[in-house]
């Protein structure tokens, strides 16, 4: 009897570890899209921190749970794609000093799932205008995720947009849309986010001939 017991809790035991080790963070494929007129290879990118979008408003990630995580993993993705002399990184500190940084990217989040919305939004171009003037020209990279780690942990679900907004044309280069829901295994949050960044990056270097830009 103790031996079918052990037996089956070591079979139980390297189920897990199998599934474990072999579970993909989400089932559901990355959509990605990108504009062939739109030119930002030689752009500097911008990035910014990764913003929580809450129903009062944006708000920036790391304010939910204090985790530089969630800036670093964006900014060293981009780093390891383009080295740091291509990369401006705006931390939240002094993206929160920026007038009404929020509400502007209120309107660049609306936008993200339609490519082209932004073009003659002159709001932008004023809001672009700081952006230069305090930390240099450049394409601006933006993440959004739609749950915080609370919203995460009730729901089991974590939606992550990201995109590349070209300054001179005033509208999207690229544009990613990523989920995860909770399957047997369960995750923890910044696991989860940091396997939904790398497989956007993945997904949007697969489709664009290996850029990021």
């Amino acid at each position: 009897m103790f031996f079918k017991v052990k037996r089956n809790v070591v079979i139980f035991l390297g189920l897990m570890i199998s599934l474990t080790g072999c579970v993909s963070t989400s089932s559901k494929p990355v959509a990605v899209s990108t504009r062939a007129d739109v030119v930002t290879e030689n752009s500097k990118v911008i990035i910014f921190p990764m913003l929580v979008s809450k129903k009062s408003g944006m708000e920036a990630a790391n304010s939910e749970f204090s985790n530089p995580l969630v800036d670093a993993l964006i900014g060293k993705d981009w780093a390891d794609s383009l080295g740091m002399d291509n990369t401006i990184i705006i931390p939240k500190i002094a993206f929160d000093k920026i007038p009404q940084s929020y509400s502007v990217m209120e309107i660049f989040v609306s936008a993200l799932d339609a490519i082209s919305a932004l073009e003659n939004a002159k709001v932008i171009q004023d809001f672009a205008s700081v952006i230069t003037k305090e930390f240099g020209d450049g394409a601006f990279a933006l993440a959004l995720v739609k749950q915080n780690e609370n919203d995460y942990k009730s729901s089991g679900k974590l939606q992550l947009n990201m995109g590349l907004f070209d300054t001179k044309k005033m509208t999207w280069k690229w544009t990613t849309s990523h989920s995860y829901e909770k399957s047997m295994v369960p995750m923890p949050y910044t696991k989860v986010l940091h396997d939904l960044v790398s497989e956007s990056f993945a997904a949007l270097k697969e489709k664009n001939s290996g850029k990021v830009r």
